[in-house]
């Protein structure tokens, strides 16, 4: 009973600790709007598996410091302090054209890492929102469209046979 009650303790304070982490680090105040962030955690350090069997197995990922993030932030935005005391962030971008709020660079394969508004967010229903308007016009116009590349299926240019092709490819 000692143990579930230690169990139980542990448990409620690993619970008020993410609370608390996420009451900090989950929300991001977009256009005067509460906005929640969807991961903002990043990957621990720790050994590569890859899936399946990658070439790069085994080799270590690096512990990512907040000098290896790049913020994402409105040009008027005062920069957030850096949770690491003595640390400072990689660097400030005011970049209106994408949707990331911060990126880094993993060390195993150099790809691009993000942190994305969360999936309730305005910005992601805008753009659903958008996708599928485009979807709504593009159904009136696919006759059309359906037409004008199976004509070019049988023209005397190659550019446009094999443009034709891709469409008729995507389209089945």
């Amino acid at each position: 009973e000692v143990e579930k009650k230690k169990d139980q303790e542990y448990k409620d304070a690993l619970k008020e600790e993410k609370a608390e982490f996420d009451s900090r680090f989950g929300f991001a105040l977009v256009d005067g709007i509460l906005e929640k962030v969807g991961n903002y955690k990043v990957e621990p350090p720790g050994l590569f598996r890859g899936r399946g069997e990658h070439p790069k197995m085994g080799l270590l990922k690096q512990r990512i410091l907040p000098k290896h993030i790049i913020l994402n932030i409105g040009e008027n935005t005062p920069i957030p302090p850096c949770p690491i005391p003595g640390q400072k962030w990689g660097g400030v971008i005011h970049d209106k054209t994408v949707t990331y709020i911060a990126k880094w660079i993993e060390n195993i394969n150099g790809q691009h890492k993000f942190v994305y508004l969360g999936a309730s967010s305005r910005f992601k229903g805008e753009h659903d929102r958008k996708k599928y308007e485009k979807a709504r016009v593009l159904k009136t116009k696919i006759a059309k469209i359906r037409k004008d590349y199976e004509s070019k299926l049988t023209s005397k240019s190659l550019m446009e046979k094999q443009l034709a092709t891709a469409v008729w490819m995507i389209d089945k």
